[in-house]
């Protein structure tokens, strides 16, 4: 009887022990609060958020490693720095949130970086793509792209078809200078020729004038990276009207999503784009995410770049969450358990370089055509486990 009493003890004091903690664990709400774009001229990417995360939230549950996860929903409202760290401080003060993610605009994750750098909050960037991000903070991630990544397979997709002069042309803002730079450099260690950059304002939707210029200088093939909406309309249709979506390749990123092509005309068609998702992709994670979003949104709703980032980053939330099981939440421990963690998402397979913090990931090269009688982005290529470039090759 002793004996038994001596091979009990341990398991009893085990058990009184988890008695003792799990519950309070098990019991934690895990807040993640999302910094969006909800209204103003970014509001589709706030749309974009909020059903890439319930999307998600709807196939896997709203549970990770034994705890609630419960996301809270900030509208910043257009581009506003100092908006952004308010609302980041009250997510952060006032909510208590345990994480952030979100982030459509480049100023909207720089104006919180020290923030979650002096609280050691974990951070997943959906979207803003420049370097700069997570120089300014070891706590964020990202699920988006470096913006090399696409404008450099950009170029090397070019080059593979023969082209050989380029015209640059580019938004004035520190995401378009990136553009310009990835794929002009790229661009040129392939053996093609640079015969005209030009940068033009944020807000710019008549380009009759550059375009002369482009068309004067007789590229073929045309890097654009430009605003969706009114601002990519008005270079789509000025260069068309100048015979240069037939004459040279036209290629550029984001600028016309399947969502966006209802409003384009005919100039569209022929346009390529590099970009890290196509809701045609064919693999098992992205057709459950299309039919599920359908599902909730209706089946007229078209995921694009934004919501497939949020989905995969919900994915890294959950995982970050789940790395935590049974023990108190520790934010750093959570992030470093992630680091170089690889997965399938709907883009395809994924992967977090543990020392840049950036996604590898394939990019894919999509060409607008007509299917069906419909506008329609169609995968011709891809380029696989693309890294984000070194500091240093993009200083040079």
């Amino acid at each position: 009887m002793k004996k038994l009493s001596a091979l009990l003890r341990p398991l009893l004091q085990a058990a009184l022990a988890l008695s003792l903690i799990s519950p309070a664990v098990a019991q934690e709400t895990i807040k993640v609060g999302v910094l969006s774009q909800d209204t103003g001229p970014f509001a589709q990417n706030g749309r974009s958020f909020r059903q890439g995360i319930a999307t998600y939230v709807a196939l896997h549950g709203k549970q990770a490693g034994g705890r609630n996860i419960e996301f809270v929903f900030r509208d910043i409202g257009g581009p506003s720095p100092a908006v952004a760290k308010r609302l980041g401080e009250e997510l952060l003060v006032r909510e208590k949130v345990n994480m952030l993610a979100g982030f459509s605009l480049t100023s909207d994750a720089l104006a919180v970086s020290s923030l979650i750098e002096k609280t050691k909050t974990p951070a997943v960037l959906f979207i803003a793509s420049s370097p700069l991000v997570p120089k300014s903070s070891k706590y964020f991630l990202k699920t988006g792209q470096h913006t090399a990544q696409s404008a450099s397979s950009a170029a090397v997709f070019a080059r593979k078809h023969d082209k050989e002069r380029a015209y640059i042309v580019v938004s004035d803002y520190a995401p378009g200078h990136d553009a310009q730079k990835a794929f002009g450099k790229t661009f040129q260690a392939q053996g093609g020729k640079i015969i005209g950059e030009a940068r033009v304002p944020l807000s710019t939707v008549d380009f009759a004038a550059i375009v002369e210029r482009i068309a004067q200088a007789e590229p073929d093939v045309v890097n654009v990276f430009v605003p969706p909406g009114a601002p990519a309309i008005g270079l789509m249709r000025a260069l068309a009207e100048r015979g240069l979506m037939k004459s040279a390749m036209v290629i550029g990123m984001g600028e016309a999503e399947d969502h966006m092509l209802p409003e384009y005309d005919d100039s569209v068609l022929g346009f390529y784009q590099s970009l890290y998702y196509a809701e045609a992709l064919d693999n098992p994670e992205n057709q459950a995410f299309v039919a599920k979003l359908k599902e909730l949104f209706g089946p007229d709703t078209q995921p694009d770049f934004a919501s497939a980032s949020a989905y995969d980053g919900a994915h890294l939330l959950y995982q970050m969450v789940e790395s935590q099981k049974g023990k108190s939440w520790d934010g750093p421990a959570a992030m470093e358990a992630v680091k170089g963690t690889s997965w399938n998402g709907v883009r395809g397979p994924m992967k977090i370089d543990p020392s840049t913090r950036e996604l590898v990931q394939n990019i894919y090269l999509r060409k607008v055509e007509k299917v069906d009688g419909k506008l329609k982005n169609v995968v011709v290529d891809k380029i696989e486990a693309v890294q984000a470039p070194t500091d240093e090759w993009m200083a040079n």
